[in-house]
C-alpha cells in the first residue's frame, strides 16, 4: 500500500471518483480520535453523531457504491 494505510489508499481512490460529498477529512479525524483517544471521548457528542450524521452518511456511500458499480459495468 506504499506507506498508506487501508483507509488512507481507500479515500483517494473514491476521491478521485469526484466523491467530494463525503468529508473525508472529518471521518479521518473522527477514527483517529475514536481509535487513539478512547478516553477522551465526549459520548454526547458521540451519540449525537451516531444519531444526525451517520444515516446521511450511509446515504451518501450507498449512492457512492451505485455510482462505482455503474462506472464499473
Amino acid at each position: 500500500m506504499n506507506g498508506h494505510g487501508f483507509s488512507t489508499c481507500l479515500t483517494l481512490l473514491l476521491r478521485s471518483r469526484n466523491s467530494s460529498a463525503i468529508e473525508w477529512r472529518v471521518l479521518t479525524g473522527i477514527r483517529n480520535v475514536t481509535v487513539h483517544e478512547y478516553f477522551g471521548i465526549d459520548y454526547d457528542i458521540s451519540w449525537v453523531i451516531i444519531q444526525t450524521d451517520l444515516p446521511l452518511l450511509r446515504f451518501k456511500l450507498e449512492q457512492l457504491l451505485v455510482q462505482l458499480n455503474k462506472d464499473s459495468e
